[in-house]
Protein backbone atom coordinates (compact mmCIF):
# COMPACT_ATOMS: atom_id res chain seq x y z
CA UNK A 1 0.00 0.00 0.00
CA UNK A 2 1.27 3.42 -1.24
CA UNK A 3 1.95 5.76 1.76
CA UNK A 4 1.93 9.71 2.28
CA UNK A 5 4.86 11.19 1.49
CA UNK A 6 4.84 13.87 4.37
CA UNK A 7 7.28 14.40 7.38
CA UNK A 8 5.41 15.09 10.74
CA UNK A 9 6.41 17.97 13.04
CA UNK A 10 7.56 15.23 15.15
CA UNK A 11 10.16 13.66 12.28
CA UNK A 12 8.18 11.19 11.56
CA UNK A 13 6.43 9.73 8.50
CA UNK A 14 2.87 9.86 7.76
CA UNK A 15 1.48 6.37 7.72
CA UNK A 16 -1.97 7.18 6.09
CA UNK A 17 -2.62 5.02 3.10
CA UNK A 18 -2.90 7.16 -0.32
CA UNK A 19 -4.24 6.39 -3.84
CA UNK A 20 -2.23 5.18 -6.44
CA UNK A 21 -2.53 8.86 -8.01
CA UNK A 22 -1.76 10.84 -4.64
CA UNK A 23 1.15 11.99 -3.02
CA UNK A 24 -0.07 13.16 0.72
CA UNK A 25 -3.29 12.11 1.99
CA UNK A 26 -5.68 14.70 2.62
CA UNK A 27 -4.65 16.55 5.47
CA UNK A 28 -0.55 17.22 4.03
CA UNK A 29 -1.55 18.14 0.13
CA UNK A 30 -0.93 21.57 -0.61
CA UNK A 31 -3.98 21.56 -2.42
CA UNK A 32 -6.01 21.24 0.15
CA UNK A 33 -4.59 23.73 2.47
CA UNK A 34 -7.30 26.60 2.06
CA UNK A 35 -10.16 23.98 2.92
CA UNK A 36 -8.62 22.44 5.83
CA UNK A 37 -7.72 25.96 7.44
CA UNK A 38 -11.53 27.23 6.71
CA UNK A 39 -12.51 23.73 8.34
CA UNK A 40 -10.36 24.02 11.63
CA UNK A 41 -11.54 27.99 11.77
CA UNK A 42 -15.21 26.50 11.96
CA UNK A 43 -14.24 23.80 14.23
CA UNK A 44 -12.92 26.23 16.47
CA UNK A 45 -16.18 27.92 16.76
CA UNK A 46 -18.30 24.56 17.52
CA UNK A 47 -19.31 23.70 20.87
CA UNK A 48 -16.93 19.81 21.72
CA UNK A 49 -18.61 17.05 22.20
CA UNK A 50 -17.01 16.00 25.37
CA UNK A 51 -19.03 12.16 24.98
CA UNK A 52 -17.39 11.58 21.57
CA UNK A 53 -13.88 12.42 22.64
CA UNK A 54 -13.96 9.83 25.50
CA UNK A 55 -15.34 7.59 22.59
CA UNK A 56 -12.18 8.19 20.94
CA UNK A 57 -9.85 7.80 24.01
CA UNK A 58 -11.44 4.60 25.17
CA UNK A 59 -11.36 3.04 21.91
CA UNK A 60 -7.71 3.95 20.87
CA UNK A 61 -7.04 2.47 24.12
CA UNK A 62 -8.58 -0.72 23.48
CA UNK A 63 -7.18 -1.09 20.02
CA UNK A 64 -3.58 -0.63 21.81
CA UNK A 65 -4.75 -3.42 24.05
CA UNK A 66 -5.58 -5.52 21.77
CA UNK A 67 -2.50 -5.65 19.30
CA UNK A 68 -0.86 -5.73 22.28
CA UNK A 69 -2.09 -8.57 23.38
CA UNK A 70 -3.86 -7.31 27.11
CA UNK A 71 -7.21 -7.93 26.23
CA UNK A 72 -8.42 -10.29 24.02
CA UNK A 73 -10.59 -9.62 21.16
CA UNK A 74 -13.98 -11.24 21.77
CA UNK A 75 -15.02 -8.49 24.73
CA UNK A 76 -12.76 -5.80 22.48
CA UNK A 77 -15.42 -6.70 19.81
CA UNK A 78 -18.43 -6.12 22.50
CA UNK A 79 -16.84 -3.34 24.04
CA UNK A 80 -16.55 -1.42 20.38
CA UNK A 81 -20.02 -2.63 19.36
CA UNK A 82 -21.39 -0.70 22.27
CA UNK A 83 -19.00 2.06 21.79
CA UNK A 84 -20.61 2.64 18.44
CA UNK A 85 -24.04 2.48 19.45
CA UNK A 86 -23.02 5.14 21.89
CA UNK A 87 -21.85 6.84 18.64
CA UNK A 88 -24.87 5.79 17.03
CA UNK A 89 -27.36 7.73 19.43
CA UNK A 90 -25.06 10.77 19.76
CA UNK A 91 -25.29 11.50 16.13
CA UNK A 92 -29.28 10.98 16.06
CA UNK A 93 -28.92 13.52 18.37
CA UNK A 94 -26.93 15.89 16.12
CA UNK A 95 -28.74 15.56 13.00
CA UNK A 96 -32.43 15.92 14.83
CA UNK A 97 -30.71 19.39 16.44
CA UNK A 98 -29.49 20.15 13.04
CA UNK A 99 -32.96 19.12 11.32
CA UNK A 100 -34.97 21.45 13.30
CA UNK A 101 -32.86 24.54 11.29
CA UNK A 102 -33.58 26.36 8.28
CA UNK A 103 -33.79 23.24 6.19
CA UNK A 104 -36.81 21.87 8.00
CA UNK A 105 -37.37 19.08 9.72
CA UNK A 106 -36.77 16.26 6.99
CA UNK A 107 -34.06 17.44 5.24
CA UNK A 108 -31.74 15.12 5.90
CA UNK A 109 -34.25 12.13 4.55
CA UNK A 110 -34.40 14.15 1.64
CA UNK A 111 -30.78 14.07 0.74
CA UNK A 112 -31.05 10.31 1.35
CA UNK A 113 -33.68 10.16 -1.00
CA UNK A 114 -31.70 11.69 -3.99
CA UNK A 115 -28.74 9.33 -2.91
CA UNK A 116 -26.17 11.27 -0.66
CA UNK A 117 -24.30 8.99 0.98
CA UNK A 118 -21.89 9.51 4.64
CA UNK A 119 -18.46 8.32 4.71
CA UNK A 120 -15.97 7.50 2.16
CA UNK A 121 -16.06 6.99 -1.67
CA UNK A 122 -16.83 3.29 -2.62
CA UNK A 123 -14.71 3.46 -5.84
CA UNK A 124 -11.74 5.18 -3.62
CA UNK A 125 -9.52 2.94 -1.49
CA UNK A 126 -11.88 0.13 -1.00
CA UNK A 127 -10.37 -1.46 -4.48
CA UNK A 128 -7.44 -1.51 -2.71
CA UNK A 129 -8.42 -3.24 1.19
CA UNK A 130 -7.55 -7.19 -0.09
CA UNK A 131 -3.86 -5.48 0.75
CA UNK A 132 -3.66 -4.72 3.88
CA UNK A 133 -2.46 -6.43 6.78
CA UNK A 134 -4.20 -7.48 9.39
CA UNK A 135 -2.97 -4.40 11.16
CA UNK A 136 -3.86 -1.83 9.04
CA UNK A 137 -7.55 -3.68 8.13
CA UNK A 138 -7.89 -3.37 11.96
CA UNK A 139 -6.95 0.49 12.37
CA UNK A 140 -9.08 1.30 9.29
CA UNK A 141 -12.02 -0.39 10.88
CA UNK A 142 -12.07 1.56 14.38
CA UNK A 143 -11.54 4.54 12.28
CA UNK A 144 -14.88 3.47 10.23
CA UNK A 145 -16.55 2.97 13.50
CA UNK A 146 -15.69 6.36 15.18
CA UNK A 147 -16.75 8.28 12.39
CA UNK A 148 -20.11 6.10 12.29
CA UNK A 149 -19.26 5.16 9.09
CA UNK A 150 -21.29 1.55 8.21
CA UNK A 151 -21.11 1.28 5.05
CA UNK A 152 -16.98 1.58 5.32
CA UNK A 153 -16.56 -0.98 7.95
CA UNK A 154 -18.94 -3.55 6.16
CA UNK A 155 -16.83 -3.07 2.96
CA UNK A 156 -13.70 -3.83 5.26
CA UNK A 157 -15.06 -6.88 7.16
CA UNK A 158 -16.03 -8.41 3.99
CA UNK A 159 -12.12 -7.73 2.23
CA UNK A 160 -10.66 -9.43 5.67
CA UNK A 161 -9.96 -13.23 4.49
CA UNK A 162 -11.37 -15.79 6.09
CA UNK A 163 -9.97 -19.06 7.55
CA UNK A 164 -11.86 -22.36 8.55
CA UNK A 165 -10.33 -24.06 11.17
CA UNK A 166 -10.63 -27.62 12.44
CA UNK A 167 -9.43 -29.26 15.48
CA UNK A 168 -9.94 -32.50 17.60
CA UNK A 169 -12.70 -32.50 20.09
CA UNK A 170 -11.59 -30.83 23.04
CA UNK A 171 -12.37 -33.86 25.62
CA UNK A 172 -10.35 -36.15 23.02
Amino acid sequence: MRRCGAIKANGERCGRIVGPSQVYCYAHDPSNADKRRRDAAKAGRSTPNTELKEIKATIKELTERVLSGGVETGPAAIANQLMNTRLRINRAGEKVEGDRGARGPHASLRGRAQGEEDGMRREGLAKFYDRLTPEERFRLLIEALVRGDEGEWRNLDKSCPKRIYEMSDVAY
